[in-house]
This record gives structure tokens, sequence and C-alpha cells, in this order.
């Protein structure tokens, strides 16, 4: 039974366990990385956050201080699967690459906080 579930997966996915960013539409907030791979990614947050989920989802990973790693942008939220303990795991499908050569690279984003400004490295 468990070779017929994994048969019908088109990558497999790997255990992670950390936090991560996620922005849909006007909401964000923090949520708690569980799995990847090429297609997709599982996060853990709580029942009310999920459901205020959009369609699409941004998520970003802090590597350190002012630098980010962007997981996914405009990744398209296919699940969610509540838990007994007020949590939600949600499913994210990752979007077809739009250039499958393309190397990553670190971008700088500006920002105006209180009219400084704070500018974090982003890593796509």
């Amino acid at each position: 039974m468990i070779v017929r579930y994994l048969d019908r997966r088109r990558h497999i996915r790997v255990p992670v366990n950390g936090p991560a960013r996620w922005r849909s539409g006007p909401r964000g907030g923090h949520c708690e990385l569980v799995d990847v791979s090429p297609g997709g990614i599982g996060l853990r947050m709580s029942m009310r956050r999920a459901a205020n989920l959009g369609k699409h989802i941004t998520l970003d990973v802090d590597l350190a201080p002012g630098v980010r790693w962007r997981l996914a942008k405009d990744a398209l939220v296919v699940r969610r699967i509540p838990e007994d303990d007020g949590m939600c795991v949600v499913g994210v499908e990752l979007p077809p690459p739009s250039r499958p050569d393309r190397h990553s690279g670190i971008t700088t984003e500006t920002r105006r906080h209180g009219g400084g400004r704070q500018s974090d490295k982003v890593i796509t």
C-alpha cells in the first residue's frame, strides 16, 4: 500500500524543519517548513492563518539578519489539512521555472522604515 502511494508522487519529498515567512495578498506571517520537493513545499501554521490564505503564496526563509532566501513566489496553495492541535498542514505547488538554466543570484531590496532605509539581500 505504501508503494502505491509513493508511485503517485512525481517527486520525492524531503523532510525539513525550520521557520519561514509567507505572504498571500495583503496578509503575511510565520510558518514552519515540513517538507520540500522540486514540485512543492509542505508548511505548518495555525488553522486561523491557513483559512486566510489566498490562492497564491510567496515564501521566504531568513538565512541571516538582512539575508533572505526566496523559496517560492506566487506558488499555488493546493491543500489544507487540519490537525487536532489547532494547526494546519498546507500544501503548496511550486510554479514551473521560467528559465531552467537560470543561476541563483543575490538581489537587493530597499525598504523605507520610519524615514530610514533598510536593504535586504534576497537570494532567488
